[in-house]
C-alpha cells in the first residue's frame, strides 16, 4: 500500500477520532456537578513538577537511545539528538501505524551515519529491553502483595499481559540464539498462509525474503552487542526504568494535585503492570484501551468524580504534549510528505 499525505492524515484522524470516543464515554460516565467544583481545586503548583517530570521522560528516553548507539566505538550520538528521535517516532508511530515508527528510527539513525544492520538491531534491542525490564519486575510486585484488595482487577490483567511477554521474549530469544530455526518456522507459516489463498504467492517470497534478512541482521548485530556492548545494554535498561518511573509520576503528581494521598510504591507497582499490558497495545497509539485502562487505575484512588478529569489530563500530559512536539519536529525537519517515502 502506498502511503500519502492524505492517508497520513486519514490515521491521525482516526487516532483522535478514537480518543475522543473514549473519552466522551469516561465523562459521561464519571461527570457530575461535583466534577467542575472540585476541578477548580487543583493545586496549580503540580503543573510545574508535572512539566519537570515530561521533560525528564524525554532526556531518560533519549538517553537509552544514546546509550545503544554510543555502545559501538565508531558511532556517536548525542543527547539533542535521540531525544529528537525518539519523539518524531511517537507521532510516526500514529500516522503509520503498521512498523511505523520502528522503520522510521532505523531510518533516522541511518541518516546519523550508522548501518543499516546496526540502525536495525539498535531499534529491535531498544524494543525489547522494556519487555525485560516487565519480566524481571511484574513478579517482585506480585511477590510483595501489590494484588491485595484488588484481585480481580488483577488476575484479569495479569491473563492479559502474561501471553505477549512470554511471546515475545520466546520469539527475541529466538531470533539470537537459534536463528535458522525461527526462520524455518516463519517460512512454514507462510507456506500454510499460502495454501488457504490470503496472500499471493509473490507477497509471500517478499515476506520470507524481508524476514530472513532481518533476522540474519539482527543476529549479527546482537551477537555483537553480546560480546563487546554489555555496559551499554546495562545501561539502557536503567534509562528505560527512569523513564518509566517518570512517566508513571505524572499519574500521581495529577492524584496529588487534588490532595487525594497514596502509597507511592503501590501506584507505581500497579502502574507497571498496566504498562506491561499497554506496552502491547494496537495501533494506533493504543488509542481507547490507554484511556479506559488509566480509567481503571484512577478509579482505585480517585472519587468518581473525578475520575474523567484525571484520565484526560493525564492522556494530554503524558502522550498528547509528546504527539505533538514530535509532530511539529517531523514535519519541520522531514517534511509529511517524506514519511511515505521512507
Amino acid at each position: 500500500m502506498k502511503i500519502t499525505s492524505r492517508s497520513l492524515f486519514l490515521y491521525i484522524g482516526i487516532f483522535f477520532a478514537i480518543s475522543i470516543i473514549a473519552f466522551t464515554v469516561i465523562l459521561k460516565l464519571t461527570v457530575n456537578e461535583q466534577t467542575w467544583q472540585q476541578s477548580f481545586r487543583f493545586n496549580f503548583i503540580y503543573l510545574i513538577y508535572l512539566t519537570v517530570s515530561i521533560i525528564l521522560w524525554w532526556i531518560f528516553d533519549g538517553l537509552s537511545l544514546s546509550a545503544l548507539v554510543n555502545g559501538n566505538a565508531d558511532l556517536k550520538i548525542n543527547l539533542y539528538q535521540a531525544m529528537k528521535m525518539r519523539l518524531k517516532c511517537i507521532f510516526v508511530g500514529i500516522a503509520v501505524p503498521v512498523l511505523g515508527s520502528t522503520a522510521f528510527q532505523v531510518y533516522l539513525l541511518k541518516r546519523e551515519k550508522v548501518s543499516l544492520g546496526e540502525s536495525t538491531a539498535i531499534t529491535s534491542i531498544r524494543s525489547i529491553l522494556p519487555v525485560l525490564l516487565f519480566v524481571i519486575f511484574v513478579p517482585i510486585f506480585m511477590l510483595f502483595g501489590f494484588q491485595n484488595g484488588f484481585e480481580v482487577f488483577f488476575a484479569n490483567l495479569l491473563r492479559m499481559v502474561s501471553l505477549p511477554i512470554v511471546l515475545s521474549l520466546f520469539f527475541f530469544t529466538l531470533a539470537v540464539i537459534l536463528p535458522e530455526w525461527i526462520k524455518r518456522m516463519f517460512c512454514l507459516l507462510m507456506r500454510a498462509i499460502q495454501k488457504i489463498k490470503l496472500f499471493k504467492m509473490k507477497s509471500i517470497d517478499k515476506a520470507v525474503l524481508w524476514f530472513n534478512t532481518e533476522i540474519d541482521r539482527l543476529h549479527t548485530s546482537l551477537s555483537v552487542y553480546r560480546r563487546h556492548g554489555k555496559r551499554s545494554l546495562a545501561l539502557s535498561l536503567f534509562w528505560i526504568l527512569m523513564m518509566f518511573l517518570m512517566e508513571f509520576s505524572v499519574a500521581i503528581l495529577i492524584l496529588s494535585g487534588f490532595g487525594i494521598k497514596l502509597s507511592i510504591l503501590r501506584a507505581v507497582g500497579i502502574q507497571f503492570l498496566l504498562k506491561s499490558l499497554l506496552y502491547f497495545a494496537p495501533p494506533p497509539g493504543g488509542s481507547g484501551i490507554y484511556e479506559f485502562s488509566y480509567m481503571g487505575f484512577f478509579t482505585l484512588y480517585a472519587p468518581k468524580y473525578l475520575v474523567g478529569i484525571a484520565v484526560l489530563m493525564w492522556r494530554m500530559l503524558a502522550y498528547y504534549f509528546s504527539v505533538i512536539i514530535g509532530g511539529f519536529l517531523v514535519i519541520k525537519e522531514n517534511g509529511i510528505d517524506q514519511i511515505g517515502k521512507i
